[in-house]
């Protein structure tokens, strides 16, 4: 369960993944909230059972059509945030020196 939550937060902030499938979620659950469906509430097993496919299968389609934009779009590695930031494809090589310097209260203790 704590996989699928994952999944649907990264791709609801990916911005890789269409805006289309970002709102399928959002279909499914007002497809439950409101009092129209293919078949009534009412019914016994089968009003209920409805609910529960439509959900699903916008779900389904949801994982399917947002890892699939990820993939298509690149890596499914999530994007750098800022933008200053270097992708790691790239070789960089920072030369520099350093020195160390030794705190006076670390002296007193030894």
């Amino acid at each position: 369960m704590k996989k699928f939550v994952t999944l649907f937060f990264r791709l609801m902030l990916d911005k890789r993944v269409p805006l289309k499938v970002k709102i399928l979620p959002f279909i499914a659950i007002a497809y439950i909230v409101f009092s129209r469906d293919i078949l009534p509430d009412g019914l016994p097993i089968i009003g209920i059972l409805d609910d529960l496919i439509v959900t699903a299968g916008t779900m389904i389609l949801y994982f399917a059509l947002g890892s699939v934009s990820r993939i298509a779009n690149g890596s499914t590695k999530p994007e750098p945030r800022s933008k200053g930031t270097r992708s790691s494809s790239e070789d960089t090589v920072i030369d520099g020196e350093f020195y160390v310097v030794e705190d006076e209260k670390n002296q007193e203790k030894k």
